[in-house]
């Protein structure tokens, strides 16, 4: 592994400067298939049989390879005092609420492994899956170090080789790496983002029906948003085309300051993929998808009315044959707000829809899920195997590390957040368990998930 360039250029600072393309450099031969569909002959183990339990075993092991003999990780998450900038109010917030993990399969087996967002503390982490639920190893798949700023990874392939792409959402640099696999099994690194914002989310679809996945990028806090666009068209996967005005998706039509989670799918089976967009301060919206590769903005919100979305999920939990959407926001138990944030906690939208026209229900109240603390990172899965999507979210707010504190000016601020944020110190996450009638029962603790966190992201996976 070899230090990043030291030549990559600073993003451009007036949106006149900023190039409409970028390219895509593949140097790879095109594989048949995806790797895990080739060849997944071998028996399970019988490790692997189901027990039947209605539980979760924590695997604080060291032959699992994710911890050490004293139970601790191996590549514990974690950013400088410099990325942090304690003292400054501002410019806190975005180290605070980064963090992300993604399963995918990275190399040539059937077993899901893990890219992982360490941070600084750790770097860019990726955990082969050993198979049989005999753990993990830490392997290098890089060609370069791009170092440890970043939020989290997605993958897509871009362009059509079969071989999946990794986007790791930039933190306080300037650049979204891009990278792809080689004959040898390694990434390198095939395109450079410049952004100029901190990026959150990312979802893929193929919006314009080419057989080429475009893709959206969320950011979250305050900046030039014509210096870091949202939606990237993508152009027979040699190239990528920012294109948020032609879309509809730029900042006139959606507020781009403070978005989390964006889900690409059809909503309403016209056969136009629709984009649903988790977003802090009442932002969230409804896009739907339009002839052509454009989306019109058609949120109520009167139904619409997180707020402050963050985590976002897409699953049909109640088995009629269409997308429901749950939003994780900020619950306050005391129902008073400490800070400028909300206080009804998450939503869970009903997908309604008939005729082409996207109807969505709020369902929240007769679901059972508003409370999740200040929730994060979520998913939709049938945990208990009863045929019903089930929902996980992780949650917490407020901490900031010790060792990252080293003044007066930041003892005081860490004192102040932790004051306002008490209620969101040390909660334990969400398991939402569907009871099959339309509502849900919060089972973390019957479930054995008793490991208090300051969750962001999550990824369930059958390892």
């Amino acid at each position: 592994i070899v230090d990043p360039e030291p030549d990559e250029e600073e993003p451009p600072a007036e949106p006149s400067d900023y190039d409409k393309t970028v390219a895509l450099n593949f140097i790879a031969p095109a594989l048949t298939t995806f790797a895990e569909l080739s060849d997944c002959s071998a028996e399970p183990s019988i490790l692997t049989i189901n027990t039947g339990l209605p539980m979760f075993s924590p695997r604080h092991v060291i032959a699992f390879g994710l911890y050490d003999f004293l139970a601790r990780p191996n590549h514990p998450h974690g950013f400088s005092e410099e990325t942090w900038d304690v003292p400054g109010v501002l410019s806190i917030e975005p180290t605070m609420i980064a963090g992300g993990v993604s399963a995918g399969y990275l190399d040539d087996d059937c077993w899901l492994d893990l890219a992982y967002a360490g941070g600084e503390a750790s770097g860019m982490v990726f955990y082969q899956n050993r198979g049989g639920q005999q753990g993990f190893d830490a392997v290098p798949l890089l060609d370069d170090n791009p170092g440890g700023l970043f939020t989290g990874v997605a993958m897509a392939d871009l362009n059509g080789d079969y071989r999946r792409e990794m986007l790791f959402g930039n933190l306080k640099q300037k650049q979204l790496p891009i990278y792809s696999s080689n004959a040898s099994g390694s990434y390198y690194r095939v395109a450079n983002l410049s952004m100029s914002r901190h990026t959150y989310g990312m979802s893929f679809a193929d919006i314009d029906h080419d057989g080429y996945p475009e893709m959206f990028l969320a950011h979250w806090f305050s900046g030039n948003v014509l210096t870091a666009p949202v939606f990237w068209k993508n152009n027979g996967g040699s190239e990528l085309m920012h294109f948020d005005s032609e879309a509809g998706l730029s900042d006139d039509s959606l507020s781009q300051n403070w978005n989390f989670s964006p889900q690409f799918a059809d909503i309403n089976a016209d056969g136009e993929t629709d984009l649903l967009l988790a977003s802090d301060f009442g932002t969230s919206v409804v896009m739907q998808g339009e002839p052509g590769g454009s989306f019109r903005n058609i949120t109520d919100r009167d139904i619409i009315s997180d707020e402050n979305g963050m985590g976002s999920a897409l699953g049909d939990y109640d088995n009629d044959g269409d997308l429901d959407w749950f939003v994780t926001s900020i619950y306050d138990p005391n129902g008073e707000a400490e800070a400028n944030w909300g206080v009804t906690g998450n939503r869970l939208y009903r997908n309604n829809s008939s005729g082409g026209d996207i109807v969505l229900e709020n369902i929240t109240d007769v679901a059972g899920v508003a409370d999740g603390n200040w929730g994060w990172g979520a998913c939709f899965a049938d945990f208990n195997n009863d045929g019903f999507l089930d929902i996980f979210h992780v949650n917490g707010f407020g901490a900031i590390p010790d060792d990252v504190v080293s003044d007066e000016n930041s003892v005081s601020l860490k004192e102040r957040y932790q004051g306002i944020a008490h209620e969101y110190l040390n909660s334990l996450p969400r398991l939402f368990i569907n009871q099959g009638d339309g509502t849900f029962r919060d089972q973390a603790v019957q479930w054995g998930l008793m490991l208090p966190s300051d969750g962001r992201g999550i990824t369930c996976l059958d390892y």
